[in-house]
């Protein structure tokens, strides 16, 4: 369901759609899922995706931007990486 969404968004704004925060959203929700199946590692690369596209489309002080801020810090936690998830989580990088 995500990767066709992602998919349909890809062929109607382009490789690099900025046209809303609506990718954001599906690449969120796809790295939960993938979270949940314990494919840490796509969903790590899926949060990270989805927080640049937050930034870019809504800007760094937007909630949804914090959403991301927060899964990406998560990452970070559990890869016992404190201070980068400190730095993420704070100054929504």
């Amino acid at each position: 369901m995500f990767e066709e969404a992602l998919s349909r968004r890809r062929k109607a704004y382009g490789e690099n759609d900025r046209a809303s925060f609506v990718t954001g959203k599906l690449l969120l929700g796809y790295g939960n899922v993938r979270a949940q199946q314990n494919l840490q590692d796509e969903s790590f690369e899926l949060h990270q995706q989805c927080l640049l596209h937050y930034k870019s489309t809504v800007g760094n002080h937007h909630h949804r931007t914090g959403d991301g801020c927060v899964k990406l810090a998560d990452h970070y936690v559990r890869l016992k990486r404190y201070n980068t998830a400190l730095y993420v989580w704070f100054w929504r990088c």
